[in-house]
């Protein structure tokens, strides 16, 4: 993967300011508190690339434990989105580590503008990255707890990868993506969805620039059940014989939180398709008596 040219924020210290009634001066506040530096880490998930603007999971880490929760801030920039490249894009997110523990699971939103990632399957290297960029501590409902603490890490490279709707999130759904190498008018891809005894539950063949499904479609008369295994298959479509190399890939799996899995490979002529990923889906009951539907995508190969 393509390295990320790091972009660092600089944290400014923000004067905060109180009027009178007849609003005749203002008085800044000055925090003259002595701050504790530390320095955390942050790894993706998954793969290092995602749709701009898109969710993916992250993990931070934190050199310390506390007794109480930590909200850890992960800023990711891009500076790619107008053609003089001049402003900054700018997402923040935010990931709890619990009381005790010193790491923390959640998603972060990838900063730029989709339209700015080249249209091609390598997309635009050197497009966003993240990094953690602060930390606060739950406060107790009565009373305050010190929070001297200022937290930064190194920064994470995030590549934009081509744009395509088939990648926006679905209510219950998961929306399935497939992006691949050219050239297009010899490259060919479909794609297809089997359960667990391989029978066919829903595919695509339309011959466009990406193919994309919605797994768990409300419209679809089949809907795929709680508890079995669903696999994804992509397959050549060379009916001349034209195709003599491998074709990369890339899938795109956006679940309705807007998170995003992406797996890459190849698919080899001579076999002609590839079984890849497998998809389970799980119904629950949340507090409020509402279906919640999730999905768990895992590697086939």
């Amino acid at each position: 993967m393509k390295k990320i040219i790091y972009i660092s924020l600089s944290i400014l210290t923000i004067g905060l300011f109180s009027c009178s009634d007849d609003d005749s001066y203002s008085i800044a506040y000055v925090d003259d508190e002595v701050k504790t530096p530390l320095v955390g880490t942050i790894e993706l998930n998954r793969a290092a690339a995602a749709p701009t603007t898109k969710m993916m999971e992250a993990t931070v880490t934190i050199p310390q434990t506390f007794d109480v929760e930590s909200i850890v801030e992960v800023t990711s920039e891009s500076k790619f989105g107008n053609f003089l490249e001049i402003e900054t894009f700018v997402e923040k997110s935010y990931i709890t580590v619990p009381a005790g523990a010193t790491s923390g699971v959640g998603l972060i939103r990838t900063a730029g503008d989709d339209e700015a990632v080249l249209d091609d399957f390598n997309g635009t290297a050197n497009f966003a990255s993240a990094f953690i960029s602060g930390i606060a501590l739950k406060q107790p409902e009565e009373g305050s707890i010190d929070d001297p603490y200022t937290m930064t890490s190194d920064t994470v490279s995030i590549a934009g990868v081509a744009y395509d709707s088939s990648m926006d999130p679905e209510e219950e759904s998961l929306s399935i993506s497939l992006d691949w190498l050219g050239p297009y008018n010899v490259n060919d891809l479909d794609l297809y969805v089997f359960n667990s005894n391989f029978s066919f539950l829903i595919g695509t063949e339309t011959g466009d620039r990406f193919e994309g499904l919605i797994f768990n479609d409300p419209d679809d008369d089949i809907r795929p059940e709680d508890g079995n295994d669903y696999t994804v298959e992509i397959a050549i479509w060379d009916p001349n014989g034209n195709v003599t190399s491998p074709i990369p890939y890339r899938l795109v799996f956006t679940h309705p939180n807007g998170d995003t899995d992406i797996y890459l490979g190849e698919v080899d002529p001579a076999i002609g398709y590839i079984d890849p990923v497998n998809i389970s889906k799980t119904t629950t009951i949340d507090d409020d008596d509402n279906e919640v539907i999730t999905f768990v995508t895992s590697s086939a190969i």
